[in-house]
């Protein structure tokens, strides 16, 4: 299938009738994010007293919206650029550090009696080398001095799990998904980064979602089990938790399940020795009250 094909093929199923800005107001579930910190976002250089981008600014809106963006699946993305000039392409090539596009699809419309035209570019990055850290670096700069095309211009699709990245610019970054369940791993990290102005909206998309969650992994991790033909048996030691105790040939595992969505394993394996009844003396010995 074609990348055009694909993409607009995902956006459907998420829950768009077109890709249409701003993200998170047009899709049914989703996450915008505040990229930009507390610090300045311009500093003066020079003897002028230029403004220019406040590195630490800039560092630290990198690193926040980097995070989030590795917090998703490494693999399968699928890179859209949408620009109006055509003549913006060699620039973003450069900026960006990629290779030329392995589709272009152009729009041509008439807007108040002018004609223009709307490309949109497309790669498998499966296929190339390419740097996330390089893309959102470039995105965060395009409003506050760098290259403006890229404002609201990038996004980064993952067709598998139906999950759109869309960093508009420094202020901020809309995450959007077809299950809320593919999301709520990064509203619980990252809540704190939520935009405030959204934050009542976001929260009661992912109200409740935070027992549904846990009892899905639990469910999700027996279910292999029983498809691996592994024997299990549940058990409730803490009254936080529920045990998966695990048998397999010398060994034994506790999986404990946590209402606060981690999970402990401890694992006891054997010597792989066998002793005669007289080791039983050291059984009552050594753990009696």
């Amino acid at each position: 299938m074609k990348l055009f094909n694909l993409f607009n093929k995902t956006i459907y199923d998420i829950g768009f009738d077109s890709l249409e800005n701003p993200i998170f107001y047009n899709a049914p579930i989703g996450i915008r994010f505040e990229i930009g910190g507390e610090d300045d976002v311009y500093i003066k250089k020079g003897m002028t007293r230029k403004l220019h981008p406040n590195p630490k600014y800039v560092n630290k809106a990198v690193e926040r919206a980097s995070r989030i963006f590795d917090a998703l699946p490494r693999k399968d993305w699928i890179l859209r650029i949408d620009l109006s000039d055509e003549r913006e392409i060699k620039k973003i090539l450069k900026v960006l550090q990629l290779v030329p596009s392995h589709e272009k699809v152009l729009n041509k419309y008439e807007e108040d009696g002018e004609k223009m035209t709307h490309c949109e570019l497309y790669w498998s990055l499966n296929d190339i080398d390419w740097s996330s850290e390089t893309i959102i670096r470039e995105i965060i700069l395009a409003d506050i001095g760098g290259l403006n095309c890229l404002v609201s211009a990038v996004y980064l699709l993952h067709p598998n799990e139906n999950v759109l990245y869309h960093l508009y610019d420094d202020r901020g970054l809309d995450l959007v998904a077809k299950d809320k369940r593919m999301l709520y791993p990064l509203y619980e990290r990252f809540n704190d980064w939520i935009l405030d102005y959204d934050r009542e909206t976001i929260d009661h998309i992912f109200k409740n979602e935070h027992d549904t969650f846990e009892l899905s992994n639990l469910l999700e991790f027996l279910n292999k089990l029983e498809e691996k033909n592994i024997y299990y048996q549940l058990n409730k030691i803490r009254e936080e938790a529920i045990m998966v105790e695990v048998v397999v040939p010398g060994q034994r595992w506790e999986i404990e399940f946590l209402d606060d969505g981690t999970v402990d394993v401890e694992k006891f394996i054997s010597d792989k020795d066998f002793y005669d009844e007289s080791e039983l003396n050291g059984l009552f010995r050594e753990f009696r009250d």
